[in-house]
């Protein structure tokens, strides 16, 4: 499989075995999604190019042998991340030329 990510969002092309029983043939994926902020669930829509049909797909990162660990330490992550994107957007905006300009307009009125 091929796949692409950006950001939160990820493209995964594949081909799946055909479950037909009469013939056995592979159908190309393309499965386009969300993954949650630590990476480890996946939701979304796919499409098969053979016969145009799509649906809603979902899973969850499992590895074997891994305790998953407590919700406090769950949410601890999430907190993290949306900081960690606050932090960007804040910085983005103050070395933003555009959002300096708007500032100085308001301060020579």
């Amino acid at each position: 499989f091929t796949a692409a990510t950006c950001g939160t969002h990820i493209q995964i092309i594949e081909e799946w075995k055909s479950t037909d029983l009469q013939h056995s043939s592979n159908s190309p994926i393309v499965i386009d999604g969300r993954l949650n902020l630590d990476g480890t669930k996946l939701e979304g829509f796919y499409f098969c190019k053979e016969d145009g049909s799509t649906g809603q797909i979902s899973g969850n990162l499992e590895i074997p042998g891994k305790v998953s660990p407590p919700n406090c330490s769950k949410q601890l992550v999430k907190t993290e991340a949306l900081l960690c994107q606050a932090v960007g957007h804040l910085a983005l905006m103050l070395s933003s030329k555009t959002v300096l300009a708007d500032v100085d307009e308001d301060d020579e009125n």
